[in-house]
């Protein structure tokens, strides 16, 4: 798995993490916090971000409150005077109001769980959307019939089986709200995924397998073939042949060696003739130059290379985008209603207190989201790895630095695990290890510092 690497550093005007070249990026999650929690403000996605003379971004209000497109009541202006309550039966109408609120909130995130899910969405009737409020969203069941092929003795057979489709239904301003609320986590989403992590992992085989086979292939390849001319096509023969006399022709860590020599069978298979009188032409030879075999071997390692790059990844973070989507909502959602969240003065105040709720929030959730909220708001304390497992390979390593590591006591970290995330000793597949914020935030830091320390002379 391979990802961004950490490739700054440490000085006094720039954070331990933050990645070179990418600031207007920074800016634009610090522009996001600042319409979207400050000013409680939707954003218009259509129209283009304003950067002022002093290099600071501005994204575009679309005229709603982004607490109501989220299924909140809208905040109070800084300074607004709220409505007293109304001496006795106060008591029964906040209880009223807060049942209200739990209803459309778990309605709320019935239907992003829905929508995520790929669920078929309509929206009402006109008519019938006067009566109806989003509180009335209504799912659907209908039987539909559906082509499902097998292979059946080397056969393909088709047959037709009968499926349920589930069809959600609200009104149009519940789906504008969904939909522009998606905008919003799917724009906040994609700018860590396309700019900082661009994360990917190899899924045909081992990399340092493959490396070293490909070595051995071309110098055993060179060595069968000494100083002989030939054309590219028995070369390409001669090589296949070298590598499936090897062991690692059959071992699963050189799988993309395999598909490349397959592929490579494939393309060099005579192409059909559209038509009899096509077929009947002579076709005039094609004249091949002769080249040496270690020429040839250059080039295979290239056209190698090239392949492995374009068929041997996969992007791994798309599987978490529902997760991502869910704590990203869960966290904006808990922020935005905290009660008694103060006025911030600045954005740098507001990252801090939002800090908080990302490690607070949905605990039992292992969305690396976390992870990209935590190093957008603190490149400086949290490092620019998406994944959990990465934090832990990390600290795991480079554990002969952390001899000097002095941490600040079991008893304050037991007290700081009802606030900050804690995962421990899980192992699903995806990530096997221990993590434990801020224990390993602060062994990063510890040890990329001495990583980066400068030199004594």
């Amino acid at each position: 798995m391979e990802m961004t690497q950490t490739a700054n550093t440490k000085t006094q005007t720039s954070p331990r993490f933050l990645v070179a070249g990418k600031e207007f990026i920074y800016k634009l999650f610090d522009a996001f916090l600042k319409k979207v929690v400050i000013e409680d403000r939707a954003i218009d996605f259509s129209k283009p971000v304003n950067v002022a003379e002093d290099g600071s971004v501005e994204l575009a209000d679309c005229g709603k409150s982004f607490s109501e497109i989220i299924g909140l009541a809208a905040r109070a202006p800084s300074g607004a005077e709220t409505e007293q309550p109304v001496r006795g039966g106060n008591k029964s109408q906040k209880k009223e109001q807060e049942q209200v609120q739990a209803k459309r909130v778990a309605l709320y995130n019935t239907a992003l769980d829905n929508y995520l899910s790929g669920m078929d969405t309509s929206v009402a009737e006109e008519a019938t959307a006067e009566k109806e409020s989003a509180e009335d969203m209504k799912v659907t069941e209908s039987k539909v019939n559906v082509k499902v092929k097998q292979i059946v003795d080397n056969r393909t057979v088709v047959s037709n089986e009968e499926k349920i489709v589930k069809t959600m239904t609200v009104s149009k301003e519940f789906k504008e709200n969904l939909d522009l609320a998606l905008a919003h986590y799917n724009w906040l989403w994609s700018l860590g995924v396309n700019s900082l992590w661009q994360g990917r992992e190899f899924v045909k085989g081992d990399l340092s397998a493959i490396d070293t086979a490909i070595k051995d292939l071309v110098s055993k390849f060179v060595t069968a073939a000494g100083d002989e001319k030939n054309t590219r096509k028995v070369w390409q023969e001669k090589f296949k042949s070298v590598f499936l006399a090897q062991d690692y022709a059959k071992s699963g860590d050189c799988l993309i060696l395999k598909e490349y020599f397959s592929e490579e069978a494939k393309s060099n298979k005579p192409a059909k003739q559209d038509n009899a009188q096509e077929s009947s032409e002579a076709k005039k030879p094609r004249k091949e130059t002769l080249v040496t075999a270690s020429k040839v071997a250059a080039k295979f390692e290239k056209s190698i290379a090239t392949y492995i790059e374009k068929k041997g990844y996969k992007d791994f973070l798309s599987k978490f985008r529902k997760k991502d989507i869910v704590l990203l909502h869960a966290i904006l959602r808990r922020f935005i209603s905290w009660p008694t969240r103060p006025e911030f003065d600045c954005i740098e105040d507001a990252k801090l207190a939002f800090v908080d709720y990302v490690f607070k929030t949905r605990k039992d959730s292992d969305a690396p989201i976390r992870n990209g909220l935590l190093h957008f708001c603190n490149p400086d304390k949290y490092i620019n790895f998406y994944t959990f497992r990465e934090k832990v390979a990390y600290v795991e390593h480079h554990k002969t630095l952390l001899n000097d590591y002095i941490d600040n006591g079991e008893a304050k970290y037991n007290g700081e695990d009802s606030l900050f995330y804690s995962l421990k000793g899980v192992t699903d597949g995806e990530f096997e290890g221990d993590y434990r914020a801020n224990r390993t935030e602060e062994k990063i830091c510890h040890i990329y510092d001495k990583l980066h320390a400068p030199t004594a002379v």
